[in-house]
């Protein structure tokens, strides 16, 4: 975001920024109970929070592991998906958020990166993050983003649930078929055969 962008956000007044704010987060929540896929909505989540408040960028991370280390899933920087690195203060504050649970808020020279937990049960299993953005709105732009992540949250959690059901659907198909194929063969190695073919279909 130019410097020129940053001073028109911190210059139209604030409920007006705030309506629109709140207008692109309805078309976030939107696109995001469309998406199905854990990648998909991750994408989402970082477009669409560059896309609310005006940012340079946006990332998505995961939580890689017990110790606190993160993957990152989608930096998203300039309308798309960026191919360059990202930021080493972005990344901080991400791990930051991610360890603690907490959101973040840096403001320095009037530019800010801000990041909100994305919770998956009990502990935040990543984070989103905004750079690029007015120091000057802040503490609105925490409040959207936490907003955006909680959305996104759910978008993951109800994906998850839709996942594992298919997967428990497609195990007790398996299952009924190969019931069905042993009890309507008779030969011994037909049964093996048909065993091992559905067996495999299953794990």
């Amino acid at each position: 975001m130019s410097d020129a962008n940053t001073n028109s956000a911190a210059a139209v007044p604030r409920d007006q920024r705030l309506a629109a704010w709140i207008q692109r987060l309805q078309e976030a929540t939107a696109s995001l109970s469309r998406a199905v896929e854990r990648d998909a909505i991750e994408r989402e989540i970082a477009r669409s929070a560059a896309r609310i408040v005006d940012a340079h960028g946006a990332v998505v991370v995961r939580r890689g592991g017990d110790d606190g280390a993160v993957d990152l899933a989608v930096h998203w920087e300039g309308g798309g998906i960026a191919l360059g690195p990202v930021p080493a203060d972005v990344m901080t504050a991400l791990a930051d958020v991610v360890r603690s649970g907490r959101p973040s808020r840096t403001v320095m020279d009037d530019r800010a990166v801000i990041a909100a937990p994305i919770r998956t049960g009990h502990r935040a299993g990543g984070a989103v993050a905004v750079y690029g953005v007015c120091g000057e709105a802040s503490g609105d732009i925490s409040d959207v983003l936490a907003t955006l992540a909680a959305t996104g949250a759910a978008s993951l959690e109800t994906a998850t649930v839709v996942a594992e059901s298919l997967r428990d659907r497609r195990q007790s198909e398996a299952l009924a078929d190969l019931a069905h194929a042993l009890g309507s063969s008779q030969r011994l190695g037909e049964v093996l055969h048909l065993g091992l073919r559905h067996s495999s279909a299953i794990l």
